[in-house]
């Protein structure tokens, strides 16, 4: 062991450290890069909530809503272009994902065709997953207005959909 530290997190001290800043912290404390915290965020849907909080505390919040002074206006253009965003990414990820995967396996195990029954509902779904749990992000983290309890809410949605449908 090289070094010993600690990490303030009271508010008191760090009024405007957002809880994507905290966890950066906590990620370089431990080694680990700053792409490989924004990689976790985007796998497990919370990217949105993350996200959603950066306008409050750096003050952006007061250009936007000059600009438009109805709040869901604002939040609703937002949320489009970042879903809009998300679907063309997830649909790229997913496809790559398939096509890597099936070259990876040929000769090894049986394959599959994009033109195969189900195999393109399948992959293309991928990238609708990912968008719907892009958008759900953002509506946790409006609704409640509290990253910790937006990130709750979207870390139960999923385990309890897991959990239901393990059981069918």
């Amino acid at each position: 062991m090289r070094e010993v530290g600690a990490l303030l997190d009271a508010k008191a001290l760090h009024g405007g450290r957002r809880a994507f800043d905290h966890l950066l912290c906590l990620a370089c404390s431990n080694g680990i890069p700053r792409s490989r915290v924004k990689e976790v965020l985007r796998v497990v849907g919370l990217e949105g909530v993350a996200r959603r909080r950066v306008e409050y505390s750096s003050g952006m919040i007061r250009t936007s809503l000059i600009a438009v002074p109805k709040r869901g206006r604002v939040l609703a253009a937002k949320s489009l272009v970042f879903a809009g965003v998300t679907f063309v990414v997830g649909e790229v990820v997913c496809f790559a994902a398939f096509l890597a995967g099936q070259a990876l396996i040929s000769g090894h195990a049986p394959t599959a065709a994009l033109g195969d029954p189900g195999v393109i509902r399948a992959v293309a779904g991928g990238g609708l997953l990912l968008t719907a749990m892009a958008v759900l992000s953002v509506v946790a983290g409006a609704l409640l207005r509290h990253p910790a309890a937006a990130i709750a809410a979207i870390v139960y949605a999923i385990a309890w959909t897991l959990l239901d449908r393990r059981d069918a």
